[in-house]
Parts: C-alpha cells; sequence; structure tokens
C-alpha cells in the first residue's frame, strides 16, 4: 500500500522550488512540472520518493522584476545603501530587484493579504506591509528611493501623497495605459489598449500633472517585457539626477515597433 504524503503544488515550496504555492501551481498550470517524465495537476498526491523535473523557472519572484530590471539598466539606476518604498510590491519583484541591487531596506507596501513571497518576508532587510494603503499610511523613516507598480488604479491616486511626504524623493513608475484610461475605454479592448495615439496622450498628460506637482520627470522608457494580458508598459524615472527632453511619442512608437 502506497503512502501519500504531499500535494503537488506543497511539496514544490516546501522543497524551495517556488516561493509560493501559487507560483507552483503557475507552473504546473503551464505544463512546467513533470512528476515522473509526465504532467500533472495542483493536487497530484506525492510519496516522496517521484523524481521531479522543473522546466523554464525564473529566479525572481514575479515578472515584475523584469520591469525594473530594465528600468535599472535604461536609467542607469543605483540602489546600493539606498532605503526603498515599493508601492504596490505584491509578491515582491521590485522589491527583490533592489535588494539584489544593494539596497539597505525596503518597506514593501500593499493593500493585498499574504501576497509578498516567503523569501522575501523572510529577510531581515524588508518590511511587510501587508493590508496597507499607502494613501492612508503614516511616513516611513528614511525613505531615498521610491518604487510602484500599481494594478487596477492610477498612479494619480498616489501622486499627492507621495509629493505630500517624500518631495524630491527619486522614483520609477511603472505607467500602465489599461488603468490610467478609464474603465469604459478598458473594456473596449477586454481590457488590452492597442491605440498608440491614446499611450501618447495619457503619457503626456500624466507629465503635465507630474509637472504641477512640481516633479521632474528625468527619463521614459517602454518596459522590456508587457503585462500579464498584453499591455504594453511604460517606465518613468522621476526626481533623477539626469533632466531629459522627454519625448511621449517616440517612446510609444519605438515600444509599439519593439513589442
Amino acid at each position: 500500500m502506497r503512502h501519500f504524503l504531499y500535494r503537488l503544488d506543497k511539496f514544490l515550496v516546501m522543497k524551495g522550488y517556488f516561493p509560493s504555492r501559487e507560483k507552483a501551481q503557475t507552473a504546473i498550470k503551464d505544463g512546467n512540472v513533470f512528476v515522473d517524465g509526465k504532467v500533472r495537476d495542483c493536487a497530484f498526491a506525492l510519496t516522496g520518493k517521484e523524481q521531479i523535473e522543473v522546466k523554464n523557472v525564473s529566479k525572481y519572484v514575479s515578472r515584475g522584476a523584469y520591469k525594473l530590471l530594465g528600468a535599472k539598466s535604461e536609467f542607469n539606476l543605483d540602489f546600493n545603501g539606498r532605503v526603498v518604498l515599493d508601492i504596490g510590491a505584491s509578491t515582491g519583484g521590485f522589491t527583490q530587484v533592489a535588494l539584489e541591487s544593494g539596497a539597505k531596506k525596503v518597506y514593501a507596501v500593499d493593500v493585498g493579504t499574504n501576497q509578498l513571497s516567503d523569501k522575501l518576508k523572510n529577510d531581515d532587510r524588508v518590511v511587510d506591509l501587508s493590508q496597507t494603503d499607502f494613501r492612508i499610511a503614516p511616513k516611513f523613516e528614511d525613505v531615498d528611493f521610491i518604487v510602484s507598480d500599481l494594478s487596477f488604479i492610477s498612479l494619480r491616486y498616489v501622486i499627492p501623497k507621495i509629493v505630500e511626504q517624500y518631495k524630491g524623493v527619486e522614483m520609477v513608475l511603472l505607467f500602465k495605459p489599461q488603468f490610467e484610461c478609464g474603465v469604459a475605454i478598458a473594456k473596449r479592448g477586454g481590457g488590452v489598449v492597442r491605440d498608440s495615439k491614446l499611450h501618447t496622450h495619457l503619457l503626456e498628460d500624466f507629465i503635465d500633472y507630474l509637472t504641477f506637482f512640481n516633479i521632474k520627470v528625468s527619463d521614459i522608457t517602454h518596459s522590456p517585457i508587457t503585462g500579464k494580458t498584453g499591455n504594453i508598459e511604460y517606465l518613468l524615472h522621476l526626481n533623477g539626477k539626469t533632466n531629459k527632453k522627454v519625448n511621449a511619442k517616440k517612446v510609444v512608437q519605438t515600444a509599439f515597433s519593439k513589442l
């Protein structure tokens, strides 16, 4: 008689293949996990003696990490010794990149519950601030760099609070047209905004909005990867040392030609 001890998804987390069950489940559903050479479902029962093979495993806790890595390269960002505020941390892709790039501390803020990767929760340099709405949060000490990857709300909801508490602090914000254009427009394309002219308009309008708050737009680039549903997104470097004359239309054209 065989004694089954583990669910496949739990086993993968326990053995360190993935930082969370959600990540393990995604890999299983995508067909990247093999048990004795076969693809199984998340609840498949293991004895612990099976041969497990995992393909296409990233060392990063989320795809978002690649977006900040793109910004780091494009903008020549320096996180070394910095105290970083990550607004909309989710599983922690931006937090992970900041830490691997030398940040001495990261405040990982998110309204969600228990999303931050266990790998990051257990890092002494990370302050896990799950179930925290940045808009009503207190000021965090010594913050000298802000990163943000928000979902389902516009960046305009957090800019006034940032200016109030962290005026002049260097930032990298992920700009998502699908959350800046309004629900009605986004729904027309099933949540994917494919109109390059609209992208340009939204970016230019947001730059004007930042200027109103005396936030310096140092540079803009497109994210090296799209969002999960295929949306082209953009990275804005604010209050940096450089002060380029940004050309939103050119950035959008480049993004649409590459992605």
